[in-house]
């Protein structure tokens, strides 16, 4: 009798928590994918491209990855990346997003067949803190770096 109820009051111990659970956990964040649903994002990326060609499958539904939170310029800000559906080698677009300035900066990747060559195009990128903290976040998003080590990228500390 004993070996029943310690399942069924753990059970509802674990059943009574789950909502607290979730409201304790933080808002997912933005992702590339949502790009026309938020306005701020959306203005922000049309101003970044204002004088660039955005990559069409974009807009189309590009592949997102998660969004890490960096740091650099005294900020924080968004790092997201997306590739082309079916040609993620090849074709990337790697952007860092500061929701609160509503400023965006980028870089688009297009790689050859073969990969031996890759040409970037930096989107929106100045003389500021971005001419190279930024393009450094920006290039690690676009290789992977960012993914592997997120907490490697906060010079604000």
């Amino acid at each position: 009798m004993i070996s029943k109820a310690i399942p069924l009051a753990f059970a509802t111990l674990l059943t009574a928590t789950l909502p607290v659970m979730a409201q304790d956990a933080p808002p997912a964040l933005p992702t590339l994918a949502e790009l026309d649903k938020d306005q701020a994002m959306t203005a922000a990326f049309d101003a970044m491209t204002v004088n660039r060609e955005a990559p069409d499958w974009l807009k189309g539904g590009g592949v997102a990855s998660p969004t890490h939170e960096v740091g650099f310029d005294g900020k924080s800000w968004l790092a997201m990346t997306s590739c082309k559906p079916h040609d993620c080698g090849a074709h990337k677009i790697a952007v860092i997003f500061n929701p609160k300035a509503g400023v965006m900066y980028g870089v688009i990747s297009d790689s050859s067949e073969d990969g031996a060559e890759e040409k970037l195009t930096w989107l929106n990128i100045g003389g500021g803190a971005e001419s190279i903290d930024g393009r450094t976040i920006l290039y690690a998003a676009l290789t992977g770096s960012l993914e592997n080590h997120p907490q490697g990228f906060n010079y604000n500390e």
